[in-house]
């Protein structure tokens, strides 16, 4: 497992290097917060922000605050496998403020030794002056623990994941694919972190596209 998380990492980075296109990298951190309010509705609260530390292979390092995204999202759980979520993003950019609307579901399974997790999602996103920009996403990820049959306190997991995005504003339309691969260590009941690497790229059906590969680290702490 170790050996195929290397090549995949390896193969990431190749993509990256090669590409003629755009290309930036830097930091992705985050904070989530969520509070049990019952059985059935967690509430989800989010602070994530873009940071890019290189642009293009040929400049210099340099840094460059891009965005800060604030977010709730609230979950109800359908069944023991299921959920529906509805929720709200608030994105700060330069001198401009964008409002998301997020639907999803979330469907769960759990197998031998692992979680195979699928989420469907739309969002709806408008700004001043903006036309309002539609998006379909699909979300597969696999969570795997290091050791035992699930990451108990004190132990690392793997998670994996590839989602696929269909964008459309202003009777223009693009395609966005992600992979992601994460190192999770659960501290405890209420907290874990998760670093990794997220590589991003969109307008690949164009003559130049976009690489964006982020270096992501997220606590999560649960209330």
């Amino acid at each position: 497992m170790k050996r195929k998380i290397f090549f995949l990492l390896v193969w990431i980075v190749s993509i990256s290097a090669k590409a003629q296109d755009n290309f930036s990298s830097g930091l992705l951190p985050g904070i989530n917060v969520s509070i049990g309010l019952t059985d059935r509705f967690i509430l989800s609260n989010k602070i994530e922000s873009r940071q890019v530390i290189l642009e293009k292979l040929s400049e210099d390092m340099s840094y460059k605050f891009v965005l800060m995204d604030v977010s709730s999202v609230l979950s109800f759980r359908t069944s023991a496998n299921t959920r529906i979520n509805g929720g709200y993003l608030i994105r700060i950019v330069d001198d401009r403020t964008l409002h998301r609307f997020i639907q999803q579901f979330n469907l769960v399974n759990n197998l031998d030794r692992m979680r195979l997790a699928h989420r469907f999602a739309l969002d709806q996103t408008i700004g001043k002056d903006l036309p309002m920009e539609f998006r379909t996403r699909y979300r597969i990820s696999l969570e795997k623990p290091l050791s035992g049959e699930k990451a108990d306190p004190k132990e690392f997991y793997l998670k994996l994941s590839n989602e696929y995005l269909w964008v459309v504003q202003n009777k223009n339309s693009d395609v966005e694919i992600r992979f992601i691969s994460l190192l999770g260590y659960t501290a405890n009941t209420k907290n874990k972190i998760e670093a990794g690497f997220d590589y991003r790229f969109n307008e690949f059906l164009l003559s130049t596209s976009d690489h964006d590969l982020w270096i992501n680290i997220t606590w999560y702490v649960a209330l």
